[in-house]
């Protein structure tokens, strides 16, 4: 990859003004430095004909030391260059005739190619067209175009443009970033679940029914999924995807945001309260009793109101460069959230889910380009392909930290909860079997997930930065891991048909069962359960 900085003034020193383009190296030619000091520095030209296949009309133009613009086509990408370095061009830049740039290459019976000694680059056609405008708007202030063919030689051109070729990081800081937001997530929710199993457990105590016995989701009022409700779950996403990737549109795009926000709210005012009452269990009845909303815990008002002050600042202010911080917050509590609210019973469910998932992302990531006309259907709709650029904020993002190029790595919310469901659960099994460490399936199933998680960067750095299915190191590393440990151990029966004495999800009586969408902004925690967390009822 090179960086393109492009100065309209006749001088090649880069200020706050300067635009930035985008842009690829050929595999022949001469090669670029590595750092911005060193960057080489030519003034723009066009060459007439643009396609550059054919001589210009005599008077032949003089480029001495010009970097030259070409457009693809009709012949090869050597034989352009190879042209304007005859004509004294001291690089050529190839203008691509579609969006995207690609890398060019030549062939054994392409002569030319190795005859071609300055750097050839290729840009975008977006990118390209800036050029070309910029050159002329600066001919029409001049008595010649500095890339006119009438006359023998051309003057300097005012736009100069520098070139240099940064090399990626190995490994970015952003990457170890996400991989700590992850687990942190997995690791916050698995230590509400246990702190809810074990007051479970208390109040059984009492009643003669055994830990191992006692039904899940009983504690909370979670609602257990069934090998069904799985099948639907990946069917019901992929019917999702499609009709974004074909609808998706900037009305379609927020109206999702719409949902994340009010998804996200509900969420971080649940986690925060939460939070706030195991703090201060003394304040917890402190309130006071407002109209249509009856009594109102200071603790729930004072989160309520946060969560709408960081939801809607987010919300208006998404596209900052440090608005990713917010994002992940509303993200971590939004997936908090629906690890509590949805749960896995036992390993049978847990592996048609994640199996399912698991082929889901590869055929969505890597197989529906066959499909598609060449566009990954999963990439297209995370990226915002269609709606200017602004993905969908169902993903924890963070900037990068080393990498000259700048972006962000992110990781979408199902390759969280996904495998967080399976965490979860086996945190929940570690605290009714009393089981701890490596002897229990938590930690194992935790160091797996972190381990896969590494693998996905990993896939992700050796593919040039191409987008990843992560499902497709994260199941082997936490279902694979968790099924061999449990076969060893011979506890694979108990673990795969556990709570299977009712065929029926168990939701507590005094609520209605929550709706359990395709992804995270399409879960809703019911009243009961808001009861629950928040102790005194409180209506926000």
């Amino acid at each position: 990859m090179v960086k393109l900085i492009v100065h309209v003034g006749g001088n090649a020193t880069t200020g706050d003004d300067d635009a930035q383009i985008l842009a690829l190296t050929a595999s022949f030619g001469a090669g670029l430095p590595k750092t911005k000091p060193e960057a080489l520095s030519f003034s723009l030209a066009q060459m007439q004909p643009l396609l550059a296949c054919s001589d210009p009309s005599p008077p032949l133009p003089s480029f001495h030391g010009q970097a030259v613009l070409v457009q693809r086509g009709e012949c090869s990408f050597a034989s352009k260059a190879l042209r304007v370095q005859q004509l004294g061009a001291a690089a050529a830049i190839v203008i691509n005739n579609e969006e995207g740039i690609l890398g060019m290459g030549c062939n054994a019976t392409d002569l030319a190619a190795g005859d071609v000694t300055i750097p050839v680059i290729m840009l975008s056609n977006s990118s390209g067209q800036f050029l070309l405008q910029a050159l002329a708007n600066s001919s029409s202030s001049s008595p010649s175009s500095p890339s006119s063919p009438s006359s023998p030689s051309s003057p300097s051109s005012p736009v100069t443009i520098s070139l240099y070729a940064p090399p990626r990081s190995l490994l970015d800081l952003a990457e170890l970033v996400l991989w700590a937001l992850a687990l942190l997530s997995l690791v916050g929710a698995s230590a509400w679940a246990a702190a809810e199993e074990k007051a479970a457990l208390e109040l059984k105590a009492g009643s003669g029914q055994s830990g191992a016995e006692q039904p899940q989701g009983e504690a909370s009022g979670a609602f257990d999924m069934s090998v069904g409700s799985a099948v639907g779950f990946v069917v019901m996403s992929s019917v999702m995807l499609l009709l974004l990737f074909f609808l998706m549109s900037p009305v379609v795009f927020y109206i999702i945001l719409a949902l994340f926000c009010f998804a996200a709210l509900e969420s971080l005012h649940v986690c925060l309260s939460s939070l706030l009452y195991r703090i201060f269990p003394l304040q917890s009845s402190l309130g006071a009793s407002l109209p249509c909303l009856g009594f109102v815990s200071w603790l729930s008002l004072a989160s309520f109101l946060f969560s709408l002050a960081l939801t809607v600042s987010w919300a208006i202010f998404r596209n900052h460069p440090d608005a990713w911080v917010a994002q992940d917050i509303l993200g971590i509590a939004l997936m908090i959230t629906v690890l509590q609210a949805v749960r896995l019973p036992n390993i049978k469910v847990s592996t048609a889910l994640l199996s399912l998932a698991f082929f889901y992302d590869i055929f969505w990531v890597f197989i529906s380009p066959l499909f598609f006309n060449g566009k990954s259907v999963m990439i297209e709709v995370a990226t915002g392909e269609r709606t200017g650029g602004e993905g969908i904020p169902m993903l924890l993002k963070v900037p990068h930290i080393m990498d000259p190029w700048g972006g962000y790595s992110v990781l979408g919310f199902g390759d969280v909860v996904l495998p967080g469901l399976l965490i979860v659960f086996t945190r929940r099994y570690d605290c009714i079997t009393k089981k701890m460490g490596m002897d229990g399936y938590y930690m194992p199933a935790i160091l797996g997930y972190a381990a896969g998680l590494l693998l996905t960067f990993a896939g992700l750095f050796l593919m040039n930065g191409n987008g990843q299915p992560a499902l497709l190191y994260l199941v082997p590393c936490t279902l694979g891991v968790i099924v061999v440990l449990a076969w060893r151990r011979g506890e694979l029966s108990a673990l795969w048909n556990r709570g299977e004495e009712s065929s029926e999800p168990r939701v507590s009586e005094d609520e209605e069962e929550p709706l359990v969408g395709p992804g995270p902004a399409r879960t809703s925690l019911t009243e009961g359960r808001r009861k629950d967390v928040l102790h005194k009822g409180s209506a926000l």
